[in-house]
């Protein structure tokens, strides 16, 4: 929105109308949050114990998300880094595709090809760009946790699942556009 055409004050108006909608989406849950376990961001860092635990670190004491983040960063930044780009680009991608060749041998690959293209598509078109930063900011909670104990599993991205068809789609009606 910051960055498409028209005045610029009209597109600041877009995005403070945008923040404010978001905020007004995700107040009542961090206020409730917030009122029942003094800890706004609770939803997420409830988990960094269960997390701590399975990779045998400290669990005596509580700590943020952001905290565990900084302390993984600090004793092992590299693979850390790593964990969160497969756990961004890769480990969700390569889990979505396998049951589609129960329908159709082959649709499977075909459509992970298509998705592909479409990602790859995608950042040339404004709503495309729109499309992957919601995609890649809803799995970065997952992103530094998918190789930890059953943190890799299906569920916990599934909601990435419509963004690669949807760029599958994309890629098909381009395609057909040549």
């Amino acid at each position: 929105m910051a960055a498409g055409q028209g005045q610029r004050k009209a597109r600041l108006q877009g995005v403070g109308l945008a923040l404010l909608i978001s905020a007004a989406i995700v107040a009542p849950y961090m206020i409730s949050c917030a009122i029942a376990t003094g800890d706004p961001l609770y939803a997420l860092n409830y988990h960094t114990h269960y997390y701590r635990y399975a990779e045998n670190m400290d669990v005596s004491r509580p700590m943020s998300a952001v905290d565990y983040l900084r302390t993984k960063l600090g004793w092992r930044p590299v693979a850390t880094l790593d964990t969160g780009f497969i756990g961004l680009f890769v480990q969700p991608f390569i889990t979505k595709w396998r049951g589609l060749d129960q329908w159709i041998p082959g649709l499977g690959a075909g459509a992970q090809g298509a998705s592909v293209i479409g990602l790859a598509l995608l950042p040339f078109t404004r709503r495309g760009r729109l499309l992957i930063v919601i995609l890649l900011t809803s799995l970065l909670p997952y992103a530094f946790s998918w190789n930890i104990g059953g943190g890799g599993e299906w569920r916990f991205t599934m909601h990435a699942y419509p963004f690669y068809l949807v760029a599958a789609s994309f890629a098909s009606s381009c395609s057909s556009a040549w």
